[in-house]
């Protein structure tokens, strides 16, 4: 993306930043109300299955006091809450950190025959 804003001349990166900003504005106004009235207390605290909670540590709208409160509160047969680098949307921005504390959050619950 910083090759548009710069000037780039490669018509695929003008494509692809194209493509960006198209799928921004349609996702955006109709995802963010969701995103932003979520509230994880109303799915309950009590869980027959493992609950892990992943946070960005620079997360400025999903705070992280908050979550630890949350988590607190939590009652499963396991649960964590694992902080990664990245902001709120750190699952995406920074997806392979978020892909190994998943793979380590739920390693034990891992079937033999599935592939690692």
């Amino acid at each position: 993306m910083q090759d548009v804003f710069s000037g780039s001349s490669d018509p695929q990166v003008k494509k692809d930043a194209a493509d960006w900003t198209a799928g921004s504005a349609f996702t955006v106004p109709r995802i963010m109300p969701i995103v932003f009235s979520f509230d994880a207390r109303t799915l309950g605290t009590d869980f027959d299955l493992p609950v892990f909670l992943t946070q960005g540590r620079d997360d400025n709208v999903g705070f992280r006091d908050e979550a630890k409160k949350y988590m607190d509160d939590v009652h499963a047969l396991q649960k964590g809450l694992v902080a990664i680098d990245g902001g709120h949307f750190a699952c995406f921005t920074n997806a392979g950190a978020f892909v190994s504390a998943l793979r380590a959050d739920t390693k034990s619950y891992e079937e033999p025959c599935m592939p690692s």
